[in-house]
């Protein structure tokens, strides 16, 4: 089959030892929902030795219409291989795709379509990390057809794995530097992003999915501290071409000082002494010409005292800082005037001479909290979890219990806590309110963290080991109290508590009752999605008398059993009482489908009928004498629907 002879989108992918999992990126391929006709795949083969040359060719030769493979020898990066792709590509766009990794199976059609309504440049689709790899996210909060470059949070992701118009690319001439054996990808990004006119992002669907390889075989994992440092001076001097005005420049130069010569800090601790002199000396020169204010006031406050260090030029004390910032150990704080300072290395040491400014974190100080147990029983709900400022010592930690529509009514509720901030708590509502029972109402948890004159609170969300919160819990404190207590995670995965059936209704929470005659003993049984801590049982009442029969909860079963041949006459009307004392919950019973019965005790003749006056059940119980019996003319005394009486 002839080849498509004018590809709407061209995806390149180079591949070099790539096994398994070139196999499901390339099915990623044929599985696109977008027409097979606009597609060419071009796979480079980049000297592989562990067969995937081969198994490329087996695709093509199954799939000839869409893949061409075309094999090199090895060039030691991906950029070659990309080069050698977009001088063969034919497609209005180019998509790149790594033999690692795959696509969701609307990705080209859904990016095809933004990129042809919105006239877009680039458009990059939501990455996702398929088994643990990590991925930028930032960009991808939500959809942007029209990105600002300096305002949005795109530039932050230069991989190339985004859908490009090609003619951006030819009319720029843009190829990846194939002098860079890593970080290739960050120049032919960067200029693409500088020269289009549109680019946006989507975050609609999952688009890209990441996978972390079992051998760590990823280029962008590897490298040299020089070469590290070489994509840092040409993204650097990059940055000043496209951008001429310097001001313009603080967003694009600030990533690269994070990001990319954060790196290159991170491996100067551990480098021989001659490696770290002339690492050192490249990295004041970057600090020198390209950071500003603006930008320190940016970075974050490791590589402000790090940098600031440096530019201070003693080699030994950027070791400690740069240490520092690699391993990042817990600090204490200092808080003044409303502003909060890290005791991070050389604070407030008169022989460096780091500005205060370089240690604030005033603006990052806020508290992280999971809830990773809990438990309901008797009206006591026990959590255990974690609050803290990250990285800060020496903090308490609080729980706090406040009503969602009255936030002036709030309990503190004392924990037990470790130096790390995980925690355990009791929240008694039968008692929290001076010794009375919490208001009906929905309550949410907070956690407050205490470190001095800093506090912050926040609500108590769930952390990946806590399982989602039991529907319902029942509670009952000793018949002075009878109520619901409920907990549930809000849309946005913080904990709270509902109670007083505000938000739940008990009613909606048990199933239907089942019903059948077992002899003369009616059997009822229900599922229900209640965790019951309180005793259930069915309550009969008729003509001043009642009768109560207690029920049994088992693994989410309630199951009660009444003996009506232990009733006397009358229409017996049963309710469902949950709860002790003397204000328990009751609930109207209604069974279907349950039939008559009768059965001879002594000389009579007993029999029950049911009457539904829906929804309640109810038990009609009748007995009939000797004489009675005579008097029915040799009747066949017989239930409906039951058995006969022999």
């Amino acid at each position: 089959m002839t080849r498509v002879s004018d590809p709407t989108v061209s995806i390149i992918i180079p591949a070099y030892n790539a096994l398994p999992y070139l196999e499901r990126c390339l099915q990623s391929v044929v599985d696109q929902t977008l027409e097979r006709g606009k597609l060419e795949v071009i796979v480079i083969d980049d000297g592989s030795t562990d067969g995937t040359d081969e198994a490329a060719d087996r695709w093509s030769a199954r799939y000839p219409e869409l893949f061409r493979v075309l094999h090199r020898g090895g060039s030691g990066g991906p950029a070659g291989p990309r080069n050698v792709g977009l001088d063969a590509a034919r497609g209005e766009y180019v998509f790149f795709l790594d033999a690692d990794d795959f696509l969701g199976e609307e990705a080209l059609e859904r990016m095809l379509a933004v990129a042809r309504e919105q006239d877009s440049d680039i458009v990059l689709g939501r990455m996702v990390s398929h088994n643990g790899r990590g991925v930028p996210e930032s960009m991808f909060k939500r959809t942007n057809v029209d990105a600002d470059l300096a305002r949005s949070r795109v530039y932050w992701t230069l991989a190339p794995l985004k859908l490009f118009r090609r003619a951006l690319i030819e009319e720029n001439r843009i190829r990846f530097p194939e002098h860079l054996p890593n970080g290739s990808d960050q120049p032919f990004t960067a200029t693409a992003y500088f020269r289009a006119k549109k680019i946006s992002a989507l975050a609609d669907y999952d688009y890209y999915f990441v996978v972390q390889r079992d051998d760590g075989g990823h280029v962008t994992q590897s490298g040299s501290a020089s070469n590290r440092a070489d994509i840092v001076e040409e993204m650097c001097a990059l940055v000043a071409r496209e951008v001429p005005e310097v001001s313009a420049r603080v967003p694009f130069l600030t990533r690269h000082l994070q990001i990319d010569l954060g790196l290159v800090m991170s491996y100067l601790p551990d480098l021989p002494l001659g490696e770290q002199e002339a690492l050192f000396g490249r990295i004041r020169a970057l600090l020198e010409e390209h950071l500003d204010d603006e930008i320190l006031r940016r970075l974050t406050p490791d590589l402000r005292v790090a940098y600031s260090v440096a530019l201070g030029g003693s080699l030994d004390r950027t070791v400690v800082a740069a240490r520092a910032f690699v391993e990042k150990p817990s600090y204490a704080i200092t808080t003044e005037a409303g502003r909060v300072y890290a005791h991070l290395p050389f604070f407030r040491d008169p022989d460096v001479g780091v500005a205060d400014e370089c240690y604030d974190v005033t603006d990052r100080v806020r508290v992280v909290s999971s809830l990773t147990t809990y438990a309901c029983r008797s009206g006591i709900l026990r959590l255990g979890g974690s609050a803290r400022f990250p990285r800060v010592r020496g903090s308490q930690v609080q729980l706090i219990v406040q009503r969602r529509d009255r936030p002036a009514r709030k309990f503190v509720v004392p924990v037990t806590h470790d130096d790390d901030g995980t925690f355990e708590g009791s929240v008694d509502v039968s008692s929290l309110r001076d010794g009375k029972p919490l208001a009906a109402g929905v309550w949410d948890i907070y956690v407050r963290v205490v470190n001095g004159d800093l506090r912050e609170t926040a609500r108590l969300g769930t952390g990946d080991r806590c399982p989602e919160p039991t529907p319902v819990a029942l509670s009952g404190m000793a018949g002075r109290w009878n109520t619901t207590l409920v907990p549930f995670l809000t849309p946005a995965g913080t904990f709270s508590l509902d109670l007083g059936r505000t938000k739940f209704r008990i009613a909606d929470l048990i199933g239907t009752w089942r019903a059948q005659w077992e002899g003369t003993e009616l059997a009822l049984t229900t599922t229900t999605a209640v965790d019951v801590d309180l005793p259930v049982a069915i309550e009969l009442d008729t003509q001043g008398s009642s009768a109560v029969f207690d029920g049994q909860v088992r693994e989410a079963t309630i199951s009660v059993s009444i003996p009506v041949d232990r009733l006397q006459e009358g229409r017996w009307r049963a309710r469902v009482r949950i709860g002790p004392g003397a204000t328990p919950l009751r609930r109207r019973l209604s069974v279907k489908g349950l039939p008559s019965i009768s059965w001879r005790r002594r000389m009579s003749v007993w029999s029950v009928d049911v009457v539904r006056f829906r929804p309640t059940l109810n038990l009609d119980i009748d007995r009939r004498s000797p004489a009675q019996r005579l008097g029915a003319a040799g009747r066949a005394v017989t239930g409906r629907q039951g058995s006969r009486i022999s």
